[in-house]
């Protein structure tokens, strides 16, 4: 920061080198001791070194770090050519205060208050500078299939550096090896193996050093397995109603897709692959009853379930030659995508 300031750095030299002689009256002297400060990267640091008795003598600040030393100030001149370094004297003329606009790591180091007389007077203090957490890039999302082993990767800067903490982002536990159920995880690397369907969603990686803002990135887990579909084998009865209404459409829902192709089929599905179909039989003759098949298939496998379509009547005869009317009896069947 402050190595082109070398010229300035040889001025200060100069006029520090020259000692007032103090004649008569007091000594000058420090007042008070400075205060080591802690800054955060992006705000002002300020520096107030107060002297009495200072007479004709002269106050300069200096920079000792790892770019070198240089003179900032000799009383209220400005030598470097730092524009973010200012110096304001006050409480009646008695501090001498070194502002650093903006302060960087490259302004962390000791800073020196100097007082021109025989022997010379100093006075050092030391700036820190922290840095809140940063996450350079979001970590990248997960597709995996359902057993095989996830690991998520986060990575953070700053100065303390930051810890980094893994949590679903709906706040639920989640389970790092089918026995270990966590709220939240530490590390640059959150392991779930095996994985399960119910580990899908999103986590937040989480970063902070007790600098804030501490600051978060989200990645998605899809886990993919192949299509299940619950329930069972079921029984649809359909029956003739007395008197015969206008004809009732049966309806045969099922958690599956696509639907059968009939009279009419409705398909219902959301991101995940869940979804609902629906087969609607309308005009229910003797021709519609039997076996359903609802199929589901996807890269990972495939799985089925039977819906059977059962005549139920209160006559013992049934005219084969005259089309009748059915409606569903009121139980139902649930089917279920696991």
């Amino acid at each position: 920061m402050w190595s082109s300031d070398a010229f300035c750095g040889f001025l200060g030299v100069l006029v520090l080198a020259l000692p007032c002689m103090v004649l008569g009256g007091s000594t000058p002297q420090f007042a008070a001791p400075i205060q080591n400060i802690t800054v955060a990267a992006g705000r002002d640091a300020r520096l107030s070194c107060v002297v009495e008795n200072l007479g004709d003598n002269k106050v300069a600040w200096t920079y000792v770090g790892k770019t070198g030393t240089a003179v900032l100030t000799i009383n209220s001149v400005v030598l470097t050519q730092n524009q973010r370094v200012s110096v304001l004297r006050e409480r009646g003329g008695l501090s001498w205060s070194l502002i650093i606009a903006n302060v960087s790591k490259l302004d962390q180091g000791d800073y020196v208050c100097q007082i021109n007389t025989v022997p010379q007077q100093k006075m050092y203090t030391h700036i820190s500078v922290v840095v809140p957490p940063i996450i350079p890039s979001p970590p990248n999302d997960v597709i995996a299939n359902e057993g095989e082993g996830v690991t998520l990767e986060c990575s953070a800067n700053g100065d303390p550096e930051p810890t980094l903490t893994w949590r679903r982002e709906d706040g639920a536990s989640f389970s790092l090896n089918r026995s270990q159920v966590v709220d939240a995880a530490s590390g640059p690397r959150l392991t779930l193996a095996p994985v399960t369907r119910d580990a899908a969603g999103a986590f937040l990686c989480v970063a902070t050093n007790g600098v804030p803002p501490a600051v978060s990135a989200r990645t998605q887990l899809f886990v993919k397995y192949a299509p299940e579909v619950g329930g069972g084998t079921g029984v649809v009865w359909a029956k003739p109603p007395t008197p015969p209404p206008s004809p009732s459409p049966i309806t045969i829902t099922k958690l599956c897709s696509p639907a059968t192709p009939s009279d009419g089929a409705r398909d219902d599905s959301d991101l995940y692959g869940n979804g609902t179909s629906i087969l609607v039989l309308k005009n229910v003759g003797p021709e519609n009853f039997g076996h359903y098949r609802c199929s589901v298939t996807n890269e990972l496998g495939q799985d089925s379930v039977t819906l059977t379509l059962v005549a139920h009547r209160d006559h013992h005869i049934y005219n084969h030659h005259h089309r009748q009317n059915y409606h569903i009896s009121d139980h139902k069947l649930p089917f279920f995508i696991l």
